[in-house]
């Protein structure tokens, strides 16, 4: 897994590439938005759409990395999930979590 950040006015977009499974990159991806948000970059949008599969561990990081964020006044968003993503934040009941895009000008005009 490798990430990439990038930042488009007060809005810091986290690329991930590759799979995002438990033991490969799911803590990194968590210290990752962690980092941002306690610089007090409290918008992070998780570009997800490299991303072929991801398991429930993984899942459990970003919500962990959510609620951190959270609790400085912050979000996390998620583009570009994939059909198999989308499912696994539906049967974990996430998608009251997180907002999903499918456009990168959309995600960042909803913050």
């Amino acid at each position: 897994m490798d990430l990439t950040v990038r930042h488009l006015d007060q809005v810091s977009i986290i690329t991930v590439t590759g799979r995002v499974l438990l033991g490969e990159g799911d803590a990194a991806l968590r210290q990752a938005i962690e980092e941002l948000t306690d610089q007090g970059r409290l918008k992070v949008l998780l570009n997800l759409e490299e991303v072929p599969t991801m398991d429930s561990m993984a899942l459990g990081q970003i919500v962990a990395a959510q609620v951190h964020a959270g609790r400085k006044g912050g979000t996390v968003k998620l583009l570009g999930a994939n059909h198999r993503i989308k499912n696994l934040l539906a049967l974990t009941r996430l998608t009251a979590v997180f907002e999903t895009f499918d456009s990168e000008s959309e995600a960042i005009a909803s913050f």
